[in-house]
């Protein structure tokens, strides 16, 4: 079974590397280092080309002793000619020979220089996490039915990771979230008005998304395949529906050729809507899908017109857009 991680090291720093590869696993990921995991019988290089390969990510542990390291320059190059994205992790201060400065000059890095290398495999976790959004996501077929939404408690931290995209999550009830933002909305319409208050939210929604979607695109890229506008669209639904904030689904047709939308994006249950004071806090998720669709069609603003809410029929519970390209 592959990897997630290849850890590329000296093996003068295998003591660091072991380290990093405990903190990794102990987080959810898998990790590939030598010697560790050679297969018996299996000639030593065809074993690291084959997972170097097979590998979302390659984390180098930089040090002087990577410099007098063919093994840890092969795996670089490997890294860099299949497409693999490389984090450069320094545990001390050092000049890179010029060989490995040419692939990893002008990498974003970690630098653990202190001695202490614990304080930075968060960083390292939270690095790889932005990179790779979707390392350890797994698709409805993959994972049981019963565990693919659990959060994951570390207690050593006390907090929660979800293990689609090993972020920091919160948990509150629905209905204290909904209390909070109703709250603020209605401060906002009292120093101001309703047409102000229900702008807040769409922006603030709206800057969410658009960062939220560029997330998405970067995990997108290091698909096997290059996914189509719609293929992209339905992996967000899926993702936004297993934390959730209801159950997205799209209807949404995209032509290129004419630059139009058409089609219909839903919300069963959203987690934001104020069915007893029927503020419009619900803009922020008009926002966000806004925000979100807006990365995904590479900057080709959208409209959202509201055609089903909750806010108008009290036994319906579905928030329903037509989508078009604004004009």
């Amino acid at each position: 079974m592959s990897k997630q991680i290849f850890i590329s090291h000296s093996t003068k720093d295998a003591m660091s590397a072991n380290k990093m590869v405990k903190y990794l696993e102990d987080s959810g990921l898998t990790c590939f280092i030598a010697p560790r995991d050679i297969e018996g019988g299996k000639p030593y290089g065809l074993c690291l080309t084959e997972n170097i390969r097979a590998c979302s990510l390659v984390v180098v542990i930089g040090s002087n002793n990577i410099n007098g390291s063919e093994h840890v320059m092969n795996e670089i190059d490997l890294a860099v000619n299949n497409n693999k994205p490389i984090i450069p992790f320094l545990i001390e201060e050092f000049d890179m020979k010029d060989e490995i400065k040419y692939y990893l000059g002008r990498k974003q890095r970690i630098v653990a220089t202190s001695g202490n290398l614990e304080p930075y495999f968060e960083t390292l976790l939270d690095a790889i996490s932005s990179t790779v959004p979707d390392i350890v996501h797994r698709t409805e077929e993959e994972a049981p039915k019963d565990t693919m939404r659990v959060f994951e408690y570390i207690a050593d931290r006390g907090i929660m990771i979800n293990p689609v995209d090993r972020f920091r999550n919160v948990s509150f009830r629905s209905d204290t979230y909904v209390k909070f933002c109703s709250e603020m909305y209605n401060r906002i319409k009292e120093i101001s008005n309703d047409d102000t208050a229900m702008d807040s939210f769409f922006t603030s929604g709206y800057n969410s998304g658009s960062s939220f979607g560029r997330r998405l695109e970067d995990s997108f890229s290091v698909s096997s395949r290059p996914l189509t506008t719609e293929e992209k669209i339905r992996k967000w639904c899926e993702f936004d529906s297993s934390v959730g904030w209801g159950k997205f689904k799209s209807t949404l047709s995209i032509n290129e050729e004419e630059g139009t939308i058409e089609g219909f994006l839903t919300i069963n249950e959203c987690f934001i809507v104020d069915k007893i004071g029927k503020r419009k806090i619900c803009q922020f998720i008009v926002g966000y899908c806004s925000g979100v669709l807006e990365q995904i069609l590479n900057g080709v603003p959208v409209e959202l017109k509201c055609v089903g809410c909750p806010l108008n029929n009290r036994f319906k519970n579905e928030c329903k857009f037509e989508v078009k390209v604004k004009e």
